[in-house]
């Protein structure tokens, strides 16, 4: 009887994780918080920010001398104008630029004609990663970019299907282990 028990048990974890496909557009990610836990000792960097987009970290930013609040509100309700236009668009053209001022460097957003500047990257943000201004920037855009067009894919219909998919199996799966 116990071994029949396994064996369901054993089928519906091999079943469940051979359906498994990383997506993870509504699934929060804890890597940083179990990295906090294993090792709480490391090097404390400047107190800093994650902008995030689907739970995930896009890029951190470093308070400046006015409000710190202030200015991840803004590159967050920047952040969701650019996502709101860009998973809207038709096409997948997304245009991300950079612009010198000075020592700062300013990065744009171009979703179709509508352009948007998503944030000014200081010396205090480069100073978190240990780079200089231009290359902080260009990671930026980097990772803004390929998350943003990931975030798009995971919410086109092929994608939710599976997502769905993967849910009726995981419960099946569930209500199988318990009737046995």
């Amino acid at each position: 009887m116990w071994k029949k028990k396994l064996s369901n048990l054993l089928s519906s974890i091999i079943i469940t994780n051979s359906l498994v496909i990383p997506v993870s557009a509504q699934i929060p990610i804890i890597d940083q918080g179990i990295n906090q836990l294993l090792a709480p000792d490391q090097e404390k960097k400047p107190d800093s920010s994650c902008i995030r987009l689907d739970s995930r970290c896009l890029f951190e930013v470093a308070p400046l001398d006015g409000d710190f609040s202030g200015r991840i509100e803004e590159i967050d309700s920047r952040l969701k104008d650019i996502t709101k236009s860009y998973f809207r668009s038709k096409t997948d053209n997304l245009e991300i630029r950079s612009e010198n001022i000075g020592n700062l460097r300013n990065i744009y957003v171009k979703v179709d004609d509508n352009q948007i500047r998503l944030l000014t990257v200081t010396q205090a943000d480069a100073i978190l990663n240990s780079v200089t201004v231009e290359v902080k920037t260009e990671e930026i855009i980097e990772n803004l970019e390929k998350s943003l067009k990931q975030a798009k894919k995971e919410r086109q219909f092929d994608s939710l299907l599976v997502q769905t998919g993967l849910a009726v199996a995981t419960a099946a799966s569930m209500l199988l282990i318990r009737a046995c």
